[in-house]
């Protein structure tokens, strides 16, 4: 199969159409590429709303997971082999979510072979300079990684479910289907989600209001479908900011005013949570929601 890319455009204007290239997403039969531009992002934000640079900072995020996730795939299988994360249905559901900012052009073949150096040579032609960040990125990632590990624990795989997706025909007060780390279930319901704190303050704000928004309908759900005076156990996870950086007031902020709502833990909480777990009469989350 031909490589395949797709330039990511952002509108800043709907009403005369306007927009600039801020992305580029790169498919091989090895490997998926991504890479979006901030120095474009803030430039979107200079030429419309704020608002519109921050739902694509967002939306970045997800595909940057996805292609995370999707290259781990490769090792064990192709991804041609497999239902590609990358679909017509993933990219209506990306310009749905980013409420039409976003627009991903037709993909494109491309004949020749596609690596990381042919890459970047594409993207700078498409988009722009090539804009070094992968020291940040693998400190997302090897945060995100450490998590996952955890989450293998065979205790996890018995009595959670890892990586679940809630949907809102189910838990109502979400609007679109939204990924939980963790989410089980005894008398009372128990789930973990983790925010990468080395992120941008923008992107970690966004996070936290969305899990604010998670919990507070697990809570609802729990209510309804479990008991009346059900009180459910939600951690946030975080790894540490730097010190004295707008991440850490952040974080400081978010511990001062949303404690009552979820409980904020380093990320090595989750062996705390793996001993509740064992201890408990805990159970899948998802074979409750089935009976429903």
């Amino acid at each position: 199969m031909k490589s395949l890319i797709s330039v990511i455009y952002l509108q800043t204007n709907s009403v005369s159409g306007e927009k600039i290239a801020v992305g580029l997403l790169g498919i091989s039969e090895k490997e998926i590429f991504f890479q979006s531009s901030e120095h474009k992002l803030k430039l979107a934000a200079k030429l419309s709303l704020p608002d519109v640079s921050k739902h694509a900072e967002y939306s970045f995020e997800l595909i940057s997971n996805k292609v995370n996730d999707a290259n781990k795939e490769f090792k064990s299988n192709s991804l041609f082999h497999s239902p590609s994360k990358f679909n017509k249905e993933y990219i209506e559901y990306l310009n749905k979510y980013s409420q039409g900012l976003l627009q991903f052009d037709m993909p494109k073949a491309f004949a020749a072979n596609l690596d990381k150096k042919t890459f970047r040579q594409l993207y700078q032609q498409f988009v722009g300079t090539w804009e070094e960040n992968e020291a940040t990125a693998n400190k997302k990632e090897k945060f995100y990684s450490t998590v996952k590990k955890q989450l293998k624990k065979k205790i996890f795989a018995e009595r959670a479910d890892v990586e679940y997706v809630l949907q809102p025909d189910k838990v109502h007060g979400i609007l679109l289907p939204q990924d939980i780390a963790v989410i089980s279930k005894n008398g009372n319901l128990l789930a973990a989600q983790p925010i990468d704190f080395t992120a941008s303050i923008d992107v970690i704000g966004k996070h936290a209001y969305e899990l604010e928004v998670i919990f507070n309908s697990l809570e609802k759900f729990g209510k309804d479908h479990i008991k009346a005076n059900h009180k459910g156990s939600y951690y946030l996870l975080f790894n540490k900011p730097e010190k004295n950086s707008e991440q850490e007031k952040l974080l400081n902020e978010i511990i001062k005013t949303k404690s009552g709502i979820m409980n904020i833990e380093e990320a090595s909480y989750l062996g705390e949570l793996e001993h509740t777990l064992e201890e408990n009469n805990y159970s899948k989350f998802s074979a409750f929601a089935e009976t429903l």
